[in-house]
């Protein structure tokens, strides 16, 4: 099941990390391994955007 909270779109990837292990690099990460990370790149003002 996906689940998205009601805030931005890096908020809704850092969810499932561990607290202690949220960072940028991170966040870069899980975005690349589900294949988030170039829609993200190409549209930096969404990485911001509330869901």
């Amino acid at each position: 099941m996906i689940r998205l909270s009601d805030d931005s779109v890096t908020a809704n990837i850092a969810f499932g990390i561990p607290v202690e292990l949220r960072d940028q690099p991170a966040v870069e990460h899980v975005a690349q391994v589900v294949n988030l990370h170039d829609f993200v790149v190409q549209e930096c003002d969404v990485i911001k955007a509330v869901m």
